[in-house]
């Protein structure tokens, strides 16, 4: 599959085409039927693309798009579409993706403006499949669900109830139901047996707002706990809405998992992955994965992080297999790519996880266990692979020199510090007088200033800022003796001992220029309530949107119930 003929883009290495709606929709089909391949990819700010996506896309913002396209995409000759809203930035994102060594692609004609005007639907939101998938499970599968107001007169009532929290340890941490226990999403499974006091202890499963807490309870229904399970509605945006006080801080993770826990985890686990065909690979079978070039290929370790920092393939990266369901969209975005998802001896995590995955749809699934893996383990965290292209050399300075320079006396000698992190970042920590922008601002914005205004660029580190200082000296190569990257970037200068600071936020006003991120609703800063109920309904609206949806059959596939699957 092939779009390197057509009509060509001006000032493009290579031709590329252009296709209607129908034809993408076309290609997916294919890609999920034939196991081909295609990526359709939004480029667009986060923002931007929340407010109206084709749900068949992935977000991958222009601005950081050396910082995430060698992960996300690590066949280079995978076939991508590249849209966005009315075409405005597909042709730069063309020839930014051929610089990087991509070969074959193609234009939506007319972006996600004439895929509507073609009658076909569009969404808003984050990680927008996801969340769909969940709202569809729940009416599918008629999981339980409990209100805030509920658990809490049945807890008062002495009613024997455990709170599991299915969200990373992090999450949890920061906000919570009060006395909820932390067991993240892969882990229910592994670990429920352990934590609750008999077969008769009512569960209820938390998140922040529904997806998470959904998939986890009908995740311990599927898998054949005979105790009554709930999500709960809403989760801790529930608490928040019923005027329910959440509990900060808490710690009580959960404990490893008893050999008797995990004997019957591992039955319950095979009956769910049984269910949708997830094939375990042999050290023969992966081996033979790994040498497919003309395959897209993603590997995930679910095991807990100090497990994947003891020792991991070089391939894999580490994710937890509720977050991976939660984001499939950001971790795996190529259409028909094949997933190939490690885990210890039991394999618990990953069946659960091929489960729900195989459902959503879209992708050849197989496990494999942790100890059989052929080849050298790495050690340490997962470090994205940064790609740029062959530019001109760029100029850096170090937080030493800089410091200095930022002291001069005469305030038309200090350089202009402009950062390009993403905006959560630059408001957590940034370098003092320093300015956010978007990457897409820059050149503008340096157009504006004084000719002999020297200007420093930063970001979160010194990669992103260095990429960005290339381009610019590549398209302005006037500006090489003026434009700087900072070595190492916020944290290089903090690294040097020198202080970093928040940006100061006090009301909505404050975060308008901020539009590079979509926000979470419990995130927000003005009237969160109002946000947080709009949020929920908003996921409780996507069944019925996607029911109205042309291309439901692609976007998730027919779902296992619980009554179609064979008894552990």
């Amino acid at each position: 599959m092939s779009f390197l003929a057509g009509n060509s883009i001006v000032d493009t290495p290579l031709a590329v085409s252009r296709i209607d709606s129908a034809a993408l929709a076309r290609l997916v089909e294919a890609a999920i039927a034939l196991r081909s391949e295609v990526a359709i990819i939004d480029v667009r700010e986060q923002k931007a693309y929340s407010e109206g996506l084709i749900l068949l896309s992935a977000n991958v913002p222009l601005p950081r798009l050396e910082l995430n396209v060698a992960t996300q995409f690590p066949r280079k000759d995978v076939p991508m579409v590249i849209i966005d809203r009315q075409g405005e930035l597909t042709a730069q994102a063309a020839q930014r993706l051929q610089l990087l060594g991509y070969t074959d692609l193609a234009i939506l004609d007319g972006g996600v403006e004439q895929w509507e005007r073609d009658g076909l639907a569009l969404y808003s939101g984050f990680n927008v499949r996801s969340k769909a998938f969940a709202e569809l499970i729940e009416h599918e599968f008629s999981t339980p669900a409990i209100s805030a107001t509920e658990l809490f007169t049945r807890r008062t009532n002495g009613e024997d109830i455990v709170v599991l929290d299915s969200r990373p340890y992090d999450e949890y941490h920061h906000s919570t139901v009060p006395d909820a226990l932390s067991v993240p999403g892969a882990e229910l499974i592994r670990v429920v047996l352990d934590v609750i006091p008999d077969p008769t202890t009512t569960i209820v499963v938390s998140c922040g707002g529904r997806t998470r807490s959904i998939v986890g309870a009908q995740s311990l229904i599927s898998a054949g706990l005979p105790n009554p399970v709930f999500s709960l509605r809403n989760g801790t945006g529930g608490l928040r809405l019923d005027g329910i006080d959440l509990e900060y801080g808490a710690t009580r993770a959960h404990p490893e998992a008893s050999p008797a826990t995990l004997a019957w985890a591992q039955l319950a686990a095979r009956k769910l992955s049984d269910a949708v065909k997830a094939d375990e690979l042999s050290s023969a079978q992966f081996s033979q994965w790994l040498d497919d070039t003309s395959r897209t290929l993603y590997v995930f370790d679910l095991r807990p992080g100090d497990a994947f920092e003891a020792g991991h393939h070089p391939l894999a990266r580490h994710v937890s297999g509720g977050q991976l369901v939660q984001a499939i969209d950001m971790h795996a975005p190529v259409w028909g790519a094949r997933i190939i998802l490690i885990d210890d001896g039991s394999l618990i995590r990953a069946r659960q996880t091929a489960y729900w995955l195989a459902q959503l749809g879209g992708f050849e699934l197989a496990i494999i266990q942790q100890p059989t893996l052929p080849g050298a383990l790495q050690q340490g965290t997962w470090q994205p692979t940064i790609v740029q292209p062959k530019s001109a050399a760029t100029h850096t300075i170090d937080a030493s020199n800089l410091a200095r320079l930022l002291t001069c006396v005469d305030a038309e000698a200090r350089p202009l510090v402009l950062d390009l992190s993403a905006s959560p970042a630059y408001r957590q920590a940034h370098i003092p007088g320093s300015q956010w922008l978007l990457r897409s601002q820059l050149v503008a914005h340096i157009e504006s200033l004084h000719p002999g205004r020297a200007v420093v660029i930063s970001a979160e580190d010194g990669s992103f800022a260095r990429i960005a200082v290339e381009y610019l000296v590549a398209e302005n190569p006037q500006w090489l003796p003026r434009v700087s990257a900072l070595q190492d970037g916020n944290q290089g200068w903090e690294n040097a001992g020198h202080a970093l600071q928040a940006a100061v936020i006090e009301g909505p006003e404050d975060v308008k220029h901020y539009i590079d991120v979509w926000t979470p609703p419990q995130k927000t800063v003005g009237d969160m309530l109002d946000a947080v109920k709009k949020y929920l309904n908003w996921e409780v609206d996507l069944l019925e949107q996607l029911a109205r949806d042309p291309h439901r059959a692609l976007i998730i596939r027919d779902l296992k119930t619980p009554a179609q699957l064979p008894q552990a």
